[in-house]
C-alpha cells in the first residue's frame, strides 16, 4: 500500500512536468527576458585584447588609479610617449 502511494506521487510529478514542458513548447508560458529589445554595442578589439580610445586632449581629465604594481605609468598619446609621474601615493590595504 505504501509503495502504491509512492508510485502515484512519482507519476503525478512526472505528469505535471510533462504538461509544463508541453505548455512551454506551445508558447502558452511566456519566455522571460531582461529587456525588450536588448541594446548591445560592439567594440573593436585589437589582437592583444586592448582597445583604442580617442581622448579629448584639450581638457584635463581626472584619473583615479586603484592599484599600481610599479612606480611608473607609461602614457602613449598618438605616437609620442609622454612622461608621467606618480604624485601623492596612497597605500590601500585589502
Amino acid at each position: 500500500m505504501r509503495s502504491q502511494k509512492y508510485l502515484n506521487c512519482v507519476l503525478t510529478v512526472i505528469a505535471v512536468c510533462l504538461v509544463l514542458l508541453t505548455l512551454s513548447v506551445l508558447g502558452v508560458i511566456p519566455k522571460a527576458s531582461a529587456s525588450s529589445p536588448a541594446k548591445f554595442a560592439t567594440v573593436p578589439v585589437n589582437a592583444d585584447g586592448s582597445i583604442n580610445v580617442r581622448m579629448d586632449t584639450s581638457r584635463i581629465m581626472p584619473v583615479n588609479i586603484v592599484r599600481l604594481n610599479s612606480a611608473s605609468i607609461p602614457v602613449v598619446l598618438g605616437t609620442a610617449v609622454l612622461p608621467s609621474y606618480v604624485v601623492n601615493t596612497v597605500k590601500v590595504s585589502n
